[in-house]
């Protein structure tokens, strides 16, 4: 994962786990490591145990307010677009009735995740400084 994605999604994933105090289900929200930079014996160890290419970021295995099974979310920064295999991956999670997202902020990915729950997660400020 490119550097500045690294940020955005580190910024969600600190936004989350606050959250989560008011809201467990929110701890069941996790990132995959597919676009982590490894050497080769570490890369193709976690191929073995089933990571799987074009998988995206985020994973909100949680039901939706519209009674979706869960939901994707791949951070970009602007700019960047997502592989042929994401687009394979998201075409076939989605066919199964999960929501996908793509988002290139911080703030719309957690705007993302409450709107699919039905919930508030964060007071939006003007200025998104802190998150």
């Amino acid at each position: 994962m490119k550097r500045l994605e690294h940020d955005l999604q580190v910024r969600f994933f600190r936004v989350v786990r606050i959250a989560s105090n008011r809201d467990a289900r929110l701890k069941a929200i996790y990132a995959t490591p597919n676009a982590s930079k490894r050497d080769y014996k570490h890369a193709a160890s976690l191929k073995a145990e089933g990571l799987t290419k074009g998988v995206l970021d985020v994973c909100v295995p949680l039901k939706g307010k519209n009674g979706e099974p869960g939901m994707y979310i791949e951070m970009k920064i602007k700019g960047n677009y997502l592989s042929p295999e994401q687009i394979e991956f998201w075409n076939m999670v989605e066919s199964q009735g999960y929501v996908c997202r793509l988002c290139y902020s911080t703030e719309e990915a957690v705007c993302a995740v409450e709107s699919y729950l039905g919930i508030s997660i964060m007071v939006h400020q003007k200025s998104q400084r802190s998150i």
